[in-house]
Order: structure tokens, then sequence, then C-alpha cells
């Protein structure tokens, strides 16, 4: 007539509730996660947001045409001069334009970023007609 019925534990099944909710938000969190950007990705962002307010003219002979991002952390912004490429002294223009580069590299802020990120910059010049000048290395341990 009477039946034993076990008292079930209210604590036990609040318990693996709450360990069920926990696995199911990890697994969640780690499907719907961000990938996480590297170096060369950011770098692509940075040259076309760059790249959007570009061609440039500097002065007289020198527009700023673009930006490229490149293998191995490297950042490449491209210069035409309005000369022909006999006409160009290219160890003076190395000079100026490194000694130059390095100095607004130093000065500007967003560039310690570059810097800890282990960024290599580089300046390609090309006369008018597209002809490569030179191209000038500037290493993260310079600036």
């Amino acid at each position: 007539m009477y039946e034993l019925v076990k008292k079930k534990n209210i604590g036990l099944r609040i318990l693996i509730g709450i360990i069920i909710l926990f696995a199911i938000t990890q697994t969640l969190k780690f499907f719907l996660r961000e990938p996480a950007l590297n170096i060369n990705d950011e770098l692509v962002k940075t040259a076309n947001e760059i790249n959007k307010h570009v061609p440039i003219v500097i002065d007289s002979l020198t527009t700023f045409d673009n930006v490229n991002a490149l293998k191995g952390n490297t950042l490449q912004y491209n210069y035409t001069l309005n000369i022909e490429k006999n006409e160009v002294d290219s160890a003076k223009l190395i000079e100026f334009s490194r000694v130059n580069l390095i100095e607004q590299l130093k000065k500007n802020p967003k560039a310690a970023y570059f810097k800890q990120s282990g960024i290599t910059i580089q300046a390609n010049y090309a006369d008018k007609n597209g002809i490569q000048i030179c191209k000038i290395v500037v290493l993260p341990n310079e600036y």
C-alpha cells in the first residue's frame, strides 16, 4: 500500500545544471570567437586605409602613390619623382630620404606600434616612366 520513494537531492540537480550550462557556454565561446588578426592582416588593413587618400602631391617633383603590405612584416611606401632616372643622383636621394624617413618615424607616435611589432618600412622611388630609382629600407631598430 505504501510505496517508499527516495527523496531526490535538489542540490545535486542544481550542480549538474550549472556544469551543463558552463560546458555549453564554453563550447559556444570557442566556436563563435573572432579569429585573431596577425601582423600582416593588420598591415593590409593599414595600407588599404592609407590608399583611400592617395595619390598625394608632396612637392613639384614628388608624388606619394600608394602603400603596399609586403610579406615579412614590411610596409612599403611608393613614390614617383617627376623626372627621369638619369637626371637623379640616387646616392643623394637615398641619403636625404633615409634620414628624413627615420626622423618622421621617430616623431610619429603611431610608428611606435610598428617598431614594437617589428615592422620594416620601405620607401620605393620610381621615375616618371615607372622605372625604379632606388629603394630605402628602415629596420625597426633604426627608428
